[in-house]
C-alpha cells in the first residue's frame, strides 16, 4: 500500500508542475501579445481571460462557499471605471491602471464584505444585488464620481 500512496503523490506533483507550467506559458503568451498579435486577437484574449476570472469567482463563491452572488457587477464597474479614470485623467500607463483599478475595486469590496457575508441563502443574493444598486445610484447621483468630462473623452 505504501508504494501506491507514493505513486499518487508523485502523480500529484507532476500534475501540479504541469499546471503551473501551462499557466506560466499562457501568461507569457498573453503578456507578449501586443508585440505580435493583431488587435482583434488581443481583444478576444482579454475577453476570454475576463470571463475565465468571472467563472473562477462563481466557482469559489457558489461551488465551494455555497453563496450565490448577483452583485459582482458593482465591483467590475468600479474597477473598469477606475481603469479609464487613471488612464485618461491621470495619464497612468493603461497596464498599470488595470492593476490600480483592481486595487480600488478590492478596497471598496472589503468593507462591503463585512456586512454582506453575514447574510445566508437567498438573503445573501438579494443583499449583494441591493449593494450593487446602492453603488450604482451613488455613482449616478454624484457627478464628481461619474466625471462628465471623462465620458466625453471616450
Amino acid at each position: 500500500m505504501k508504494s501506491s500512496g507514493r505513486r499518487v503523490l508523485v502523480m500529484d506533483r507532476r500534475r501540479h508542475w504541469l499546471s503551473v507550467s501551462l499557466v506560466l506559458l499562457a501568461l507569457l503568451i498573453f503578456l507578449t501579445m501586443p508585440r505580435w498579435a493583431q488587435r482583434n486577437a488581443i481583444h478576444l484574449a482579454v475577453e476570454f481571460f475576463y470571463l475565465a476570472a468571472l467563472a473562477g469567482m462563481w466557482n469559489l463563491l457558489a461551488g465551494y462557499g455555497g453563496l450565490v452572488s448577483i452583485g459582482q457587477q458593482a465591483y467590475v464597474g468600479i474597477g473598469g471605471y477606475s481603469v479609464v479614470a487613471f488612464a485618461l485623467l491621470l495619464g497612468v500607463n493603461p497596464f498599470v491602471s488595470v492593476f490600480l483599478g483592481g486595487v480600488i475595486a478590492v478596497a471598496v469590496s472589503i468593507p462591503t464584505a463585512f456586512v454582506v457575508f453575514r447574510l445566508r441563502g437567498p438573503h445573501f443574493a438579494v443583499g449583494t444585488w441591493a449593494v450593487a444598486e446602492v453603488y450604482r445610484l451613488v455613482a449616478a447621483i454624484n457627478q464628481s464620481i461619474t466625471m462628465p468630462t471623462l465620458t466625453r473623452r471616450i
